[in-house]
């Protein structure tokens, strides 16, 4: 959509569109928005010229105009979701809520002790050796080793642990 240009020409008035970037309009040599204005230097065999007003559109016209277009494209539309195939993510949450809830705690537990370097929260993903880290973390967290955990700590941990180890892998192999 573009803005409009009141051409002002031997007492004549015509709407030209105006499209920042296009020819549309020739032969001027300045354009000044914040003034609302382009001035042209002669552009014909009569070295009479033209002299174009630019007309900035009020903010209150741009949303009704782009409400109503939404309403008219609406009207009769069905969204379209193409999901086949895709994993069904929704039901994690559905089947596991509380593991996925231990485990999100897990999570925030280790971004407040690594908060130096996990203010993204992907530290994990920058840790040397990551996949060994990890594998041997699941490893400790499944066998309750570790003085500083709770028995469903441990477990959350393992979770977590096994998680990100899962998507180092899967981040290596699909590149």
């Amino acid at each position: 959509m573009g803005d409009s240009i009141t051409k002002h020409e031997e007492n004549q008035e015509e709407k030209i569109s105006w499209f920042c970037g296009s020819s549309t309009v020739t032969g001027h040599d300045s354009f000044c928005p914040a003034n609302n204005y382009i001035s042209s230097y002669p552009n014909d065999a009569t070295g009479l010229g033209n002299h174009y007003v630019w007309q900035r559109p009020h903010t209150e016209d741009i949303k009704s105009l782009m409400e109503k277009e939404a309403e008219e494209w609406e009207k009769g539309q069905e969204g379209k979701k193409y999901s086949e195939g895709k994993a069904p993510m929704g039901i994690l949450l559905k089947q596991f809520r509380l593991a996925l809830e231990a485990v999100a705690m897990r999570s925030k537990k280790g971004h407040e002790k690594y908060k130096e370097t996990d203010q993204d929260w992907m530290n994990f993903k920058r840790v040397p050796d990551a996949i060994e880290q990890y594998t041997d973390g699941t490893a400790r967290h499944l066998a309750y080793i570790g003085d500083d955990e709770t028995e469903l700590g441990h477990e959350a941990a393992t979770a977590w642990n096994a998680l990100a180890r899962l998507q180092l892998i899967l981040e290596k192999q699909n590149g």
